[in-house]
């Protein structure tokens, strides 16, 4: 059986007008800022502080996008699998 690791993260969609705002990560891929919330910290602060971290980006809160399941990722070697509970 494989080990499973459990992540809370928090990140941010980032709108300007009609566009939202991608990162390219060093995959290549598309994603969103985010990180995972460490010490009880608060969802949203995490969500601001990675978005301006990664995006360069000073952004406010203007609603919650969406609260979903954690995503669970299966350790096999040094490849993680992503499963959604």
């Amino acid at each position: 059986m494989s080990a499973m690791i459990v992540r809370n993260c928090a990140g941010g969609v980032v709108f300007w007008g009609d566009q939202v705002f991608l990162l390219k990560n060093d995959k290549g891929e598309w994603v969103l800022p985010k990180g995972v919330i460490r010490d009880k910290r608060m969802p949203a602060e995490v969500a601001l502080e990675r978005v301006k971290t990664e995006a360069g980006v000073c952004a406010q809160i203007v609603s919650t996008a969406v609260q979903s399941h954690p995503l669970v990722c299966h350790a096999r070697g040094q490849r993680k699998i992503p499963h959604r509970l």
